[in-house]
């Protein structure tokens, strides 16, 4: 499929965050959001975020650039988070929470389908590694953060017709 223009093509936080939010949804059943900075007050709930960790060089194997593309970079490295949150003054135990955690991890193991061609036209995903968790107590809230390693590529074909 291809992008209606370069700026979207290289919009990776939206794109990322948006399929993530889709499927987290769908199969956990938890309100999931994109973190832009607003303050939800519904738990429990999933908040994601996309960060770029750079680019990968061109002659770096096994994908090669395409400069025909108009493009430098089409590796690219990136950190992927997973907030859950719950607040257990609203019942919802310690038991809860860390049966959350444990459906997001299995909605992100590498085996799973979840960042497919359907909800991520543009890219494909190469390398998605656990590298590490943080849990801490906010007030009443609980939240654990789940961090990745991602490595994905711009598909070449997604390139829209007019550079």
């Amino acid at each position: 499929m291809k992008a209606n223009s370069l700026q979207d093509l290289l919009s990776f936080e939206k794109h990322f965050e948006d399929a993530s939010v889709e499927f987290f949804k769908s199969s956990t059943g938890i309100e999931t959001f994109a973190s832009t900075g607003e303050d939800y007050f519904i738990t429990p709930r999933i908040e994601v975020l996309f960060t770029l960790g750079g680019a990968d060089l061109p002659y770096d194997a096994p994908i090669d650039s395409e400069p025909e593309l108009g493009a430098e970079y089409l590796k690219f490295t990136a950190n992927f988070e997973v907030g859950i949150v719950t607040d257990p003054s609203l019942d919802q135990s310690r038991d809860h929470h860390l049966a959350i955690v444990g459906s997001v991890r299995k909605e992100l193991l590498r085996s799973s389908s979840n960042w497919n061609p359907e909800n991520l036209p543009f890219y494909s995903l190469k390398f998605l590694r656990p590298s590490g968790s943080s849990r801490d107590v906010d007030g009443d809230l609980h939240r654990t953060i789940l961090s990745y390693d991602l490595r994905f590529v711009v598909r070449s074909d997604a390139f829209p017709n007019n550079t």
